[in-house]
């Protein structure tokens, strides 16, 4: 696992958190603050493999995305990994 730079998914209380996530999609809907994020993350197999998994994550008006240093973000400001910007960091 330690070759891949994805991060891994842990749960804080009621929270996902996903560090290093890989963003696959962005989709906004429309003009508002609706859409949703494909995104995904590294998760330990057996023999030291590392699978990759995807989340869809459904964003509407009263989701709160954060960056890596806990501001908050709109979703138009977040870019697919080939535009080299990554979710969390």
């Amino acid at each position: 696992m330690d070759s891949d730079p994805r991060g891994t998914i842990s749960q804080q209380g009621n929270v996902m958190r996903i560090d290093n996530a890989f963003v696959e999609e962005v989709v906004p809907a429309n003009r508002s603050s609706n859409g949703y994020l494909l995104v995904s993350y590294a998760t330990a197999g057996a023999n030291r493999t590392t699978s990759i998994q995807n989340l869809r994550l459904n964003i509407t008006r009263n989701t709160v995305l954060l960056d890596s240093l806990g501001r908050q973000i709109r979703l138009s400001d977040i870019r697919k990994r080939s535009e080299e910007r990554r979710v969390g960091k």
